[in-house]
């Protein structure tokens, strides 16, 4: 996880006002719909939509969505890969991300 970030709840009320300065970026959310009550802020408050899921909505300021990868993790590995700052905890969590429904 970068210094900084944080997971947000997506099922109990929650004051999105100190995000308002941030990047906001959405991993595996097709729509909107999917973001619970932290819909009403990040529908039209996220920066970056990353998906795999062909079917969707772009509710962000940029959209990202490769349908032909089996997962997000794929995609943020290759992402991660480009950038040059993959070390052993990205690589553990973005294998969990991939591998973990086969186990």
């Amino acid at each position: 996880m970068v210094d900084g970030s944080v997971f947000l709840p997506f099922d109990e009320p929650f004051d999105c006002e100190p995000f308002k300065d941030h990047t906001v970026v959405s991993v595996d959310v097709a729509s909107s719909n999917m973001l619970g009550l932290l819909k009403t802020y990040f529908q039209t408050n996220t920066d970056l939509k990353i998906d795999h899921h062909a079917i969707g909505e772009d509710f962000a300021a940029f959209n990202f969505t490769e349908a032909e990868a089996g997962a997000c993790g794929m995609i943020l590995y290759r992402i991660i890969k480009a950038l040059g700052v993959m070390d052993k905890t990205i690589a553990s969590s973005l294998y969990m991300a991939y591998f973990e429904r086969f186990i």
